[in-house]
Protein backbone atom coordinates (compact mmCIF):
# COMPACT_ATOMS: atom_id res chain seq x y z
CA UNK A 1 0.00 0.00 0.00
CA UNK A 2 1.24 3.37 -0.66
CA UNK A 3 0.44 6.63 1.40
CA UNK A 4 0.45 9.83 -0.15
CA UNK A 5 -0.41 13.52 1.71
CA UNK A 6 -1.95 16.73 0.73
CA UNK A 7 0.30 19.46 2.25
CA UNK A 8 -2.50 22.38 1.66
CA UNK A 9 -1.44 25.04 -0.48
CA UNK A 10 -4.68 27.12 0.54
CA UNK A 11 -6.44 27.50 4.11
CA UNK A 12 -4.68 28.87 7.54
CA UNK A 13 -1.84 26.32 6.99
CA UNK A 14 -0.81 27.28 4.02
CA UNK A 15 2.65 28.78 4.33
CA UNK A 16 6.01 27.86 3.64
CA UNK A 17 6.42 27.47 7.67
CA UNK A 18 4.13 24.91 7.28
CA UNK A 19 4.17 23.33 3.67
CA UNK A 20 7.74 22.73 3.38
CA UNK A 21 8.22 21.42 6.69
CA UNK A 22 5.42 18.50 6.02
CA UNK A 23 6.52 17.50 2.48
CA UNK A 24 10.30 17.03 4.28
CA UNK A 25 8.62 14.50 6.94
CA UNK A 26 6.29 13.17 4.32
CA UNK A 27 10.18 12.36 2.04
CA UNK A 28 12.13 10.88 5.54
CA UNK A 29 8.79 9.49 6.75
CA UNK A 30 9.31 7.23 3.78
CA UNK A 31 5.97 8.14 1.79
CA UNK A 32 4.97 7.51 -1.63
CA UNK A 33 3.92 11.18 -2.74
CA UNK A 34 2.35 14.54 -1.72
CA UNK A 35 -0.31 16.70 -3.46
CA UNK A 36 -1.22 19.88 -4.23
CA UNK A 37 -4.58 21.02 -4.51
CA UNK A 38 -5.33 23.63 -7.27
CA UNK A 39 -6.65 27.34 -7.47
CA UNK A 40 -5.17 30.53 -8.74
CA UNK A 41 -8.12 32.63 -7.19
CA UNK A 42 -10.87 33.06 -4.76
CA UNK A 43 -13.91 34.96 -6.16
CA UNK A 44 -15.31 36.97 -3.39
CA UNK A 45 -18.93 35.79 -4.37
CA UNK A 46 -19.11 32.38 -5.13
CA UNK A 47 -22.35 30.31 -6.58
CA UNK A 48 -21.07 28.12 -8.27
CA UNK A 49 -22.04 24.38 -5.91
CA UNK A 50 -18.96 22.26 -4.60
CA UNK A 51 -19.26 18.82 -5.81
CA UNK A 52 -17.27 17.58 -2.89
CA UNK A 53 -19.36 18.48 -0.13
CA UNK A 54 -23.25 18.06 0.54
CA UNK A 55 -23.80 21.44 1.08
CA UNK A 56 -22.26 23.08 -2.00
CA UNK A 57 -20.46 25.50 0.22
CA UNK A 58 -16.78 26.12 -0.43
CA UNK A 59 -14.75 24.80 2.46
CA UNK A 60 -12.22 27.41 2.82
CA UNK A 61 -13.17 31.28 3.25
CA UNK A 62 -12.01 33.52 0.21
CA UNK A 63 -9.83 35.47 3.03
CA UNK A 64 -7.57 32.82 3.71
CA UNK A 65 -4.04 32.54 2.11
CA UNK A 66 -3.89 30.74 -1.41
CA UNK A 67 -0.52 29.33 -3.33
CA UNK A 68 -0.58 28.37 -6.64
CA UNK A 69 0.25 24.31 -7.15
CA UNK A 70 3.04 24.61 -10.08
CA UNK A 71 5.56 27.22 -8.12
CA UNK A 72 4.89 25.26 -4.86
CA UNK A 73 5.93 22.11 -6.85
CA UNK A 74 9.27 23.68 -8.02
CA UNK A 75 9.58 24.67 -3.72
CA UNK A 76 9.05 21.20 -3.16
CA UNK A 77 11.04 19.41 -5.73
CA UNK A 78 13.52 21.23 -4.45
CA UNK A 79 13.20 20.25 -0.58
CA UNK A 80 12.39 16.57 -1.19
CA UNK A 81 14.54 13.67 -2.44
CA UNK A 82 12.06 10.86 -3.12
CA UNK A 83 8.79 11.32 -2.75
CA UNK A 84 6.51 12.03 -5.63
CA UNK A 85 5.01 15.42 -6.33
CA UNK A 86 1.17 15.19 -7.57
CA UNK A 87 -1.43 17.97 -8.32
CA UNK A 88 -4.77 16.73 -7.18
CA UNK A 89 -5.72 17.88 -9.82
CA UNK A 90 -4.53 20.50 -11.89
CA UNK A 91 -7.27 23.00 -13.53
CA UNK A 92 -6.14 22.25 -16.99
CA UNK A 93 -7.85 25.30 -18.56
CA UNK A 94 -6.43 28.28 -16.35
CA UNK A 95 -3.26 27.51 -18.41
CA UNK A 96 -1.26 28.54 -21.92
CA UNK A 97 -1.01 24.58 -22.95
CA UNK A 98 2.69 24.65 -23.99
CA UNK A 99 3.88 26.85 -20.88
CA UNK A 100 2.49 24.07 -18.27
CA UNK A 101 3.55 20.73 -20.84
CA UNK A 102 7.13 22.52 -20.42
CA UNK A 103 6.78 23.56 -16.73
CA UNK A 104 5.97 20.02 -16.06
CA UNK A 105 8.28 17.97 -17.88
CA UNK A 106 10.82 20.74 -16.58
CA UNK A 107 10.19 19.44 -12.82
CA UNK A 108 9.95 16.00 -14.14
CA UNK A 109 13.61 16.27 -15.41
CA UNK A 110 14.83 17.69 -12.20
CA UNK A 111 12.75 15.39 -10.08
CA UNK A 112 14.27 11.97 -12.06
CA UNK A 113 10.54 11.03 -13.08
CA UNK A 114 8.63 12.30 -9.51
CA UNK A 115 5.89 14.47 -11.00
CA UNK A 116 2.58 13.11 -10.95
CA UNK A 117 -0.21 15.29 -12.87
CA UNK A 118 -3.90 14.42 -12.04
CA UNK A 119 -5.54 16.49 -14.23
CA UNK A 120 -9.17 18.12 -13.94
CA UNK A 121 -11.40 20.46 -15.89
CA UNK A 122 -12.60 22.53 -12.92
CA UNK A 123 -15.92 23.53 -11.45
CA UNK A 124 -15.85 27.37 -10.05
CA UNK A 125 -17.28 29.20 -12.91
CA UNK A 126 -16.41 32.57 -10.81
CA UNK A 127 -13.06 31.58 -11.49
CA UNK A 128 -13.14 30.81 -14.81
CA UNK A 129 -14.10 34.41 -14.95
CA UNK A 130 -11.94 35.87 -12.65
CA UNK A 131 -8.95 34.67 -14.80
CA UNK A 132 -10.36 35.42 -17.80
CA UNK A 133 -10.37 31.88 -19.01
CA UNK A 134 -12.45 30.63 -22.40
CA UNK A 135 -15.97 29.44 -22.17
CA UNK A 136 -16.30 27.71 -18.99
CA UNK A 137 -18.69 25.59 -21.53
CA UNK A 138 -15.70 24.68 -23.81
CA UNK A 139 -13.55 23.18 -20.51
CA UNK A 140 -13.72 19.18 -21.45
CA UNK A 141 -12.25 19.65 -25.26
CA UNK A 142 -9.84 22.41 -23.83
CA UNK A 143 -8.25 20.01 -20.79
CA UNK A 144 -8.54 16.66 -23.66
CA UNK A 145 -6.12 19.09 -25.65
CA UNK A 146 -3.90 20.32 -23.04
CA UNK A 147 -3.41 16.75 -21.65
CA UNK A 148 -2.57 15.30 -25.54
CA UNK A 149 -0.01 18.74 -25.08
CA UNK A 150 1.80 17.08 -22.51
CA UNK A 151 2.17 13.50 -23.56
CA UNK A 152 2.87 14.46 -26.73
CA UNK A 153 0.29 11.85 -28.01
CA UNK A 154 -1.22 13.06 -31.01
CA UNK A 155 0.05 16.58 -30.28
CA UNK A 156 -0.04 18.31 -33.99
CA UNK A 157 -3.59 17.02 -34.37
CA UNK A 158 -4.70 18.97 -31.01
CA UNK A 159 -3.25 22.16 -32.52
CA UNK A 160 -5.75 22.09 -35.24
CA UNK A 161 -8.44 21.29 -32.48
CA UNK A 162 -7.05 23.85 -30.02
CA UNK A 163 -6.47 26.15 -32.84
CA UNK A 164 -10.48 25.99 -33.65
CA UNK A 165 -11.37 25.79 -30.02
CA UNK A 166 -9.86 29.09 -29.07
CA UNK A 167 -10.11 31.07 -32.33
CA UNK A 168 -6.09 31.15 -33.05
CA UNK A 169 -4.24 30.95 -35.44
CA UNK A 170 -1.57 28.66 -34.29
CA UNK A 171 0.38 27.99 -37.69
CA UNK A 172 3.29 29.71 -36.56
CA UNK A 173 3.62 26.99 -33.44
CA UNK A 174 4.01 24.29 -35.61
CA UNK A 175 7.17 23.25 -33.92
CA UNK A 176 6.04 23.71 -30.63
CA UNK A 177 4.95 19.95 -30.14
CA UNK A 178 8.01 18.65 -30.55
CA UNK A 179 9.60 20.98 -28.04
CA UNK A 180 7.14 19.54 -25.45
CA UNK A 181 6.62 15.97 -26.21
CA UNK A 182 7.67 13.70 -23.49
CA UNK A 183 7.22 10.17 -22.57
CA UNK A 184 3.70 9.35 -21.35
CA UNK A 185 5.69 7.32 -18.66
CA UNK A 186 6.77 10.65 -16.90
CA UNK A 187 3.37 11.37 -15.78
CA UNK A 188 0.44 9.26 -14.16
CA UNK A 189 -2.57 10.64 -16.05
CA UNK A 190 -5.52 10.50 -13.42
CA UNK A 191 -8.74 10.50 -15.44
Amino acid sequence: MKFGLDVGVYGRLATPENIIPLAELADSAGFDSVWLADHVVFPVDIQSRYPYNPTGQFPVPGSEPLLEPIATMGVLAGATKHVKIGTAVLVMPYRNPVVLAKMLTTYDVFTGGRIILGAGVGWLEEEFHALDARAFSQEMHFAGCLLTLVTGDGAERCWTSLSDALGNDRTGLNLIPEVTRVSVSCFEIIE
